[in-house]
């Protein structure tokens, strides 16, 4: 029951998890290192950049949260926005829950309970599915929160530094508990300024680590946007794959059976999958050229009012 509630019904705690942390550090950062950082000699200007950076980051959280994701209704699941490609996507597919035409590159999502346009993924620290319409939304929550946590980042960076070159600490002389004298390593000075410093040093590790992981996380949805990709399609990519390989291998098989036993009945293979996706970016059928395929994201193809022939209906 543990399990069924934390991975497959829709709940907020990673949201409230990610503000929880994201929020924390804000505070910790404007208690325990900003004051020391304006005194360390940096212009006044940052003074405005640092809570603007809070302000800008807050805003596309909450935009990115509250987004539609380009659900699919009764008013524009027969538009035909993509070519369906007959290997990932089949004309006249119904969902089974929605009971609607599944539009090519759509998802239905069973945390959300709804269908979407081009669905990529559910994301858990917005608490939304990502899809065609808000793909952009979801960028820029990615690329605020990445500055606002390299912005800290380098400010702890630059008061630690500071501290160092003020105090002279790699060319000081320390005392030990037990009273022995040594210069200075790395490892001490280390030490010192944890004991010293120690909002100044968590803050460092904690956005520093949230930046390697924004920066790759962001790096990959900006190579599926240039390539005109979305995380669904990888996965139905490597799933048709697999489905290929297995039959390949149960039909070897089948034809070493025959082979070695020519008499009995010959067992039947089920049905062959489609042929494997080329998902090279020559070979791709939604691959449009880069610049082509982030203007979609920026400006999603809008979805018309009239339906596929028949009448105009209002969405």
């Amino acid at each position: 029951k543990v399990e069924y509630h934390l991975f497959e019904v829709r709940h907020p705690l990673m949201k409230w998890a990610y503000m929880g942390l994201i929020g924390t550090a804000v505070v910790f950062y404007f208690w325990g290192v900003f004051p020391l950082f304006m005194r360390s000699g940096v212009a006044d200007f940052h003074y405005v950049t640092a809570p603007s950076s809070v302000v800008v980051a807050g805003v596309s959280f909450i935009v990115a949260c509250r987004s539609d994701p380009g659900t699919v209704t009764e008013a524009n699941h027969l538009v035909q926005t993509y070519k369906y490609d007959k290997k990932l996507f089949f004309p006249d597919q119904k969902c089974v829950t929605c009971q609607t035409i599944k539009p090519a590159r759509s998802k239905h999502c069973r945390l959300c309970n709804r269908c979407v346009m081009k669905f990529d993924h559910h994301c858990g620290w917005l608490d939304n599915d990502v899809g065609e319409a808000n793909y952009k939304w979801f960028l820029l929550f990615l690329t605020t929160h990445l500055f606002l946590c390299g912005y800290g980042t380098w400010t702890c960076w630059h008061l630690l530094s500071y501290i160092c070159r003020k105090a002279k600490l790699w060319e000081a002389t320390f005392v030990s508990s037990k009273g022995e004298k040594f210069q200075a390593t790395p490892w001490t000075v280390i030490q010192y300024l944890g004991q010293e410093y120690t909002c100044a040093c968590g803050e460092f590790l904690f956005m520093g680590c949230v930046v390697v992981m924004m920066t790759c996380f962001l790096a990959y949805h900006l190579y599926l946007s240039a390539c005109n990709f979305t995380t669904n399609e990888t996965f139905k990519v490597s799933d048709l794959q697999d489905l290929n390989h297995d039959y390949s291998e149960r039909k070897e098989a089948l034809q070493k059976y025959i082979t070695l036993y020519p008499d009995q009945p010959r067992p039947t293979l089920p049905p062959a999958p489609p042929s494997p996706v080329n998902s090279s970016l020559s070979k791709w059928p939604y691959n449009n050229g880069v610049l082509q395929n982030l203007k979609e994201i920026v400006i999603p193809p809008t979805v018309p009012k009239k339906r596929v022939g028949g009448k105009k209906k209002k969405a």
